[in-house]
């Protein structure tokens, strides 16, 4: 393991069998919860990847007996067992103020005040909404502390606090006597805290954000330097924060999994802890630059670990990009969907679980409240949740479960993994009318109303045929990537992906008409550049160890042709199948005018003299692109982007007509994306209608410019 890729490719064969190790291991008497990093030896970190298995205390093996002891392999991988770190959310110092605003400083919302450090936390970096707008990332429990904690109310998609708007400030925010407010920066725009989240977002009031950008500190953390974007985190790599209460501190990923979705840290030699109070809401950074996590919690009892979101769940549910970067195939490191287990991963949100001890609802408190009081309610929560998981996993073994594509849906597709067959399920369909629907196989069959499915970044409905729960639909009227769980008795016995891809166009270079002219002939052209961004952007990853859709390289099918039986459609005899030279494509579809009055004859125009003034009838065929020479299909090496460029010209020779003559051709075009899926083609965009209208007046004895016209329409046919 001497590279990142190596120790990726390691991890996720951990990573694929978690879920089966979790249910073998959640069986033992006194197993709290199971994570995947590195193996510990008093102490001291070893270069070696082990299921780590978290127990309140160590007993020696030889006092157990045989049926209570951790095994030393778990599916064919090693076990270290070690004493669970009993976590605490931490707020509270550098109090210094900080303008131009930058990461790594205080923030404080208004329900505080006065200059004690009660419910302060760290800005972690600045980033940017989709609208260009900017944020300061933090951590949930410090934007919304002193806040009623009212599930289901703000921004978060019905996992949101009830705090957005709330007023923040840095260092803290001021409000004096005469009701004037002093360094507040913005107000909360987002906040999430679930099970596998706590992160929140404030919107920069526009004076900080002006500054913020005139400065460049966007994308600068104090004593880090500048961001260079987001990346998965990877065991045994070496990793840094900048906390409001610590400043800089240095340490080692030794989990990526730490109670099934966070990442877990140990500090360096020379620092004596990671993390502490007022730390949370840093970002953690790796050795290049790039944000792989999002601190909020420390552990209590030794008081130097650190734990933190994964950034890819946290960039999902804030919809912000960091250092321009969208987090494309970054996630919580998942169990392969088509692996052999399928065995539980405990019990649903609503049951206690010693996966969510750290977060459970009676964890939740203010940050303003007594470290004492955050130790004894995390302490009764850990104690009643690990007795329950265990008995929910040890009481039920899930059947086999296998989610398919139901025969009633002709265009969802199942698309491997890059991953290979390590890696996850996944189903992609266009964007298009209708739902997606899924059906899931389950051997021992159960009954219906023991299946729930439940989907993570968006809405998903069962039963999705008649009133079969077997089944379940998604709607494909828009981009989206939904992580999908199907329970049976509220255990999660399977997950699979789903996309619905799309892609959005856009000019990227225009080129006016441009007539030319010489003793044999007159020619005109003009032109346009196109852009298709793919959505979701997370489809499109180069990033080591992605588990996504396996829809990179060359088409195995050639693009449709015209249709037989279409009519007045130009090329509809020609073959197009040289039009496509990857699974993804841009495409033109073509029909033209002309307009000849003076009966122009010439023998070299063909059927480009001849009108043709219907676009083809399949919305997939592009009649106009016999080639790919004029197009970047390959939004791997594109930045999630493929395009396309066309120069169409027309020309009449000198020797034709006489003065007073006029002739026009008049071109439509409509410039489009589409996709490969599962050897099928699917048009995954509108049309990006545009035209050039070819205008030519004989005077002088030549062919001259008679206002041509190039526009982004289909306008005047």
């Amino acid at each position: 393991m001497r590279t990142v890729s190596d120790i990726l490719v390691r991890q996720q064969r951990f990573v694929d069998r978690y879920d089966e190790a979790v249910t073998l291991l959640r069986r033992l008497p006194g197993v709290l919860s199971v994570g995947v990093g590195a193996r510990e030896r008093g102490g001291e970190i070893v270069p070696e990847l082990a299921f780590r298995v978290y127990v309140a205390a160590k007993v020696d093996a030889a006092r157990l007996p045989p049926s209570h002891r951790v095994p030393p392999k778990v599916c064919g991988l090693p076990t270290d067992v070690l004493v669970k770190p009993d976590i605490h959310l931490i707020a509270n110092w550098d109090s210094a103020k900080y303008r131009p605003l930058q990461g790594g400083t205080q923030v404080r919302n208004d329900k505080f005040e006065g200059d004690n450090t009660r419910g302060a936390g760290t800005i972690g970096c600045l980033a940017q909404m989709s609208d260009g707008s900017i944020v300061a990332l933090t951590a949930q429990h410090i934007a919304c502390a002193g806040t009623p904690y009212a599930v289901g109310a703000g921004s978060g998609g019905g996992t949101g606090f009830a705090c957005v708007g709330v007023k923040a400030g840095q260092p803290r925010h001021i409000t004096c006597c005469c009701c004037c407010t002093f360094n507040e920066i913005g107000a909360v725009l987002r906040a999430e805290n679930t099970a596998q989240l706590d992160c929140a977002t404030i919107k920069l009031d526009p004076d900080i954000a002006s500054e913020v950008t005139s400065a460049g500190t966007l994308n600068q953390v104090l004593d880090i330097g500048i961001l260079t974007g987001v990346a998965q985190a990877v065991c045994f790599s070496e990793v840094r924060k900048r906390g409001a209460a610590t400043g800089l501190t240095r340490g080692t990923v030794v989990d990526v999994l730490f109670e099934g979705s966070q990442i877990l840290i140990n500090p360096l030699v020379a620092f004596p802890k990671f993390a502490d109070y007022g730390d949370s809401g840093a970002v953690i950074v790796d050795a290049a630059g790039k944000v792989v996590g999002l601190l909020h919690g420390a552990d209590r009892a030794t008081g130097t670990r650190g734990v933190a979101n994964h950034i890819g769940p946290v960039l999902v549910a804030t919809g912000i990009t960091i250092a321009g970067d969208a987090g494309a195939g970054l996630g919580i490191p998942a169990s392969s969907c088509g692996s052999s287990s399928s065995g539980p991963v405990g019990p649903p949100p609503s049951s206690s679980s010693s996966s969510t001890v750290s977060r459970s609802s009676s964890s939740r408190i203010s940050s303003s409240s007594s470290q004492s009081r955050v130790a004894s309610s995390s302490s009764s929560a850990r104690s009643s949740s690990s007795s329950s998981s265990r008995s929910s996993s040890s009481s039920f073994t899930c059947p086999t479960v296998m989610p398919s594509v139901d025969p009633s849906d002709p265009r969802t597709h199942l698309i491997p993994s890059t991953l290979g067959a390590a890696g996850a399920i996944h189903f992609c369909t266009a964007r298009g009318a209708g739902n997606m629907v899924l059906r899931a196989a389950i051997a021992p069959d159960v009954p219906d109303a023991s299946i729930t499915w439940e989907a993570i970044g968006g809405a998903i409905t069962s039963p999705g045929v008649g009133a079969d729960r077997h089944t379940a639909k998604i709607s494909r009227a828009a981009a989206t990537h939904l992580q999908v769980r199907i329970r049976i008795n509220g255990v999660i016995c399977r997950r699979c992906h789903v996309w619905v891809v799309s892609a959005t166009g856009s000019v990227t270079a225009r080129r006016p008409i441009a007539p030319s002219v010489n003793a044999a002939r007159t020619h005109i052209t003009a032109g346009f550049d196109f852009s298709f961004a793919i959505q979701p952007p997370t489809i499109i990853s180069t990033a080591p160890g992605a588990d996504i859709p396996d829809l990179r390289g060359a088409n195995t099918n050639p693009p449709p042709n015209v249709s037989v039986g279409d009519l007045d459609v130009p090329n509809s005899a020609n073959s197009l199948a040289g039009g496509a030279n990857h699974k993804w494509d841009v495409s033109r579809r073509i029909r033209w005018r002309v307009n000849n009055p003076a009966g122009l004859v010439d023998p070299t125009a063909g059927d480009f003299w001849v009108s043709h003034l219907n676009y083809p009838s399949d919305a997939v065929v592009g009649n106009d692109d016999a080639g790919a020479t004029d197009e970047t299909n390959d939004p791997y090496a594109n930045g999630g982007n493929i395009t396309s460029k066309d120069d169409p010209s027309e020309f009449l020779l000198q020797a034709l007509g006489v003065n007073g003559n006029t002739f026009d051709e008049r071109n439509h075009f409509g410039e489009f994306a589409r996709v490969e899926l599962d050897g099928h083609w699917y048009s995954i965009s509108d049309y990006y209608n545009w035209r050039v209208h070819f205008e030519f007046i004989k005077a002088a004895g030549a062919w001259a410019n008679n206002g041509s016209v190039v526009a982004e329409d289909n306008a005047g046919f």
